[in-house]
């Protein structure tokens, strides 16, 4: 099972001039990201960012509205947990081919 991480999320201007060139200090954001992929976001719903407190253990958190081309809300069966393994065997699968053992 995957560890739950953080979304990298990337509010972008994906611009032409360089950044040195003249009106250049403000960012209009044209893209949106989560994770290199980039989203569709309806013109008319506000990218929000709160607030960001920096400091030990402080989320960032991020409200985006999307266009979704398919949304699941499910419930998933645990995944089996395997068989622990004996750590008499472990030690045996552990040797380096060609011996190691008792002669």
């Amino acid at each position: 099972m995957l560890n739950p991480q953080g979304a990298v999320i990337e509010i972008v201007e994906r611009r032409v001039a360089a950044m040195e060139s003249p009106g250049c200090d403000i960012v209009v954001p044209d893209e949106v990201r989560i994770n290199g992929q980039a989203l569709l976001c309806p013109a008319d719903h506000p990218i929000k960012v709160h607030e960001v407190e920096l400091g030990p253990g402080g989320p960032v958190l991020v409200t985006l509205t999307l266009f979704a081309k398919r949304l699941t809300v499910c419930a998933e069966e645990p995944e089996p947990v395997p068989e622990p393994v004996d750590p008499r065997l472990a030690k045996i699968w552990q040797q380096p081919a060609g011996g190691g053992g008792r002669d």
